[in-house]
């Protein structure tokens, strides 16, 4: 932002957040700079945003360690003064550690993120499976939240209240509001996908299957379902929020860290560009549980077990998959030591029939 004749009162908070602890502070003299050089240049230093403090450290070039003292003073008082501090951005890192910049990421088209929301399945095995799946992506990517904080998110990140989806990542809370259509609200997208996420973690791919075939297909004027209580009885803690899944739609059991930021990149950018793979529908695995809808009625499935024993069963088939991880190749050693034995067998029977 560019200070004008009418912007004073910008000038002179700067001015006493400056005099208030320049006199003994610690990085006065940082501090100092970065407030005359917004000055002499026309930039609002307090509060400053990101473009403002990396136009300062290229303008004002210093070795490694005198820049992060500025930064460091350009942080305290922004903080000091009750606002948040701007130099945490990839950019800046960069540019004081020298590196290289990275790509500027391209945001999404808010047009083509509309459209894609209409287009992309909720119902369906497998395709309400992935299409789920994207519409998510599609939301928290148009909320520009970096895909690398995508990659880390768990189920435990994800609060939903009430009409509003509260994603916890690493840079702080961002809040997806419903919209009033639900087709192509942000907090019923997150909503959709986190009842699947739940299923998946505490029943199984089958159930989720199941409740994907029965599911009706999204339509204008369809419910949100953002407004519905949801199960109490899980926090998501430890799994992924984004878990790779394979072409028939299942997910590895030993949970891994969930997609890399440059495969969300790419589904992200596929789906908006509608150049998403198609998934076709295929009779869901037959199961023996009864299909799961979440009503305003009930808060939660009924379970026949609780969820610590679900929990304990999962983490003994992990610790149990580990235990067995050298079987196989144990078999292929004996294998190997079988036909070793018959062959050396055949020859000492081959010697006895010379003699």
């Amino acid at each position: 932002m560019v200070a004008t004749e009418t912007d004073p009162p910008t000038t002179d908070r700067q001015s006493a957040a400056s005099e208030g602890d320049a006199g003994g502070g610690r990085y006065a003299a940082e501090w100092r700079l970065f407030v005359d050089w917004c000055a002499t240049t026309g930039h609002t230093g307090l509060p400053g945003d990101t473009a403002t403090v990396h136009a300062f450290l290229v303008a004002c070039p210093a070795a490694p360690a005198t820049q992060r003292r500025r930064l460091t003073a350009i942080d305290h008082h922004h903080r000091a003064a009750g606002h948040p501090p701007p130099s945490r951005h990839d950019a800046i890192r960069d540019l004081v550690r020298g590196r290289p910049a990275r790509p500027v990421r391209r945001p999404l088209d808010p047009a083509a993120v509309d459209t894609a929301l209409r287009r992309l399945p909720a119902s369906g095995w497998t395709r309400g499976w992935f299409g789920r799946r994207d519409r998510l992506l599609l939301v928290l990517a148009a909320a520009d939240i970096p895909y690398r904080h995508l990659a880390q998110l768990t189920g435990a990140d994800i609060t939903i209240s009430r009409g509003a989806a509260t994603i916890t990542t690493p840079a702080g809370d961002v809040q997806l509001a419903a919209t009033e259509q639900a087709w192509v609200c942000p907090a019923c997208a997150v909503t959709a996908w986190m009842d699947l996420l739940y299923l998946e973690a505490t029943r199984g791919t089958r159930q989720v299957a199941q409740v994907l075939h029965d599911a009706d297909p999204l339509y204008f004027g369809a419910p949100h379902n953002c407004f519905s209580p949801r199960p109490p009885d899980w926090t998501g803690d430890g799994v992924p929020l984004l878990p790779p899944i394979d072409q028939h739609g299942w997910t590895p059991l030993d949970r891994p860290a969930g997609l890399s930021r440059q495969s969300i990149s790419r589904l992200a950018r596929q789906a908006a560009a509608g150049d998403d793979q198609p998934h076709r529908d295929i009779p869901p695995p037959v199961s023996g549980q009864r299909p799961i809808e979440f009503t305003d009625d009930v808060l939660a499935p009924t379970l026949t077990y609780d969820i610590q024993q679900w929990q304990h069963g999962i983490h003994q088939r992990h610790a149990a998959r580990e235990q067995l991880a050298h079987l196989g190749d144990a078999l292929d050693d004996m294998d190997t030591r079988i036909a070793e034995l018959e062959a050396r067998t055949k020859q000492l029977l081959e010697q006895g029939r010379r003699v």
